[in-house]
């Protein structure tokens, strides 16, 4: 992720670092946990367009189960589809 450097010597200069590890990985699960809860609130489940009555608050297990049953796995550093060739 790339995310915002500052820098204590130069408190005018703007510029981003790129950043990996699970600090990072965080927000980026909260953002897409904040997005999977709205697909449920704007009633956008099961049709897949935005309708009222459809609408619900759904539960942080139904939140969770999305996320999880939803990843794929990604091409990795080395360009490996497998898990075990990554470690």
């Amino acid at each position: 992720i790339t995310s915002a450097s500052s820098s204590a010597s130069n408190v005018e200069a703007c510029s981003v670092v790129g950043l990996v590890g699970t600090s990072m990985a965080t927000p980026i699960t909260a953002g897409n946990a904040a997005l999977v809860r709205q697909y449920f609130t704007d009633g956008f489940y099961p049709t897949g367009s935005a309708n009222a009555t459809n609408a619900f608050s759904p539960m942080g297990a139904t939140v969770k189960a999305v996320l999880i049953n939803g990843a794929t796995v990604l091409k990795g550093l080395y360009g490996s589809t497998s898990l075990a060739s990554e470690v």
